[in-house]
């Protein structure tokens, strides 16, 4: 990644995550998702990069009850430095096709 920043004219990178919860769940609710190999490479990123990370998490039914463990993984990594998460919710109002509105959060969230 920092050959491409020295090689280009990039200021910054961003990476971008779609995870929703945390444990069985997340590899359920994201088919194909090993979750201790996402953990193993976010963790490589944020102790050994400088590249802007990003976390989007959609809100629904299967991912409400572990959604908390995924909150106190993105404080844990918070620690170390700001990473973003977005949070999208998957309800739908049933008087149109239209989904909720998403959140942005970029401090600790209890």
């Amino acid at each position: 990644m920092q050959n491409i920043k020295l090689q280009s004219n990039l200021n910054q990178l961003n990476l971008i995550c779609s995870i929703d919860c945390w444990g069985s769940p997340a590899e359920y609710v994201r088919n194909g998702l090993d979750l201790n190999l996402f953990e193993q490479n976010f963790n490589y990123v944020l102790h050994n990069t400088d590249i802007v990370l990003n976390i989007n998490s959609a809100l629904g039914p299967l991912t409400i009850p572990t959604m908390p463990d995924l909150v106190d993984k993105i404080n844990k990594w918070s620690q170390v430095r700001t990473v973003y998460w977005s949070l999208t919710s998957i309800e739908k109002d049933k008087r149109s096709c239209e989904w909720s509105s998403a959140f942005s959060f970029a401090n600790p969230v209890n």
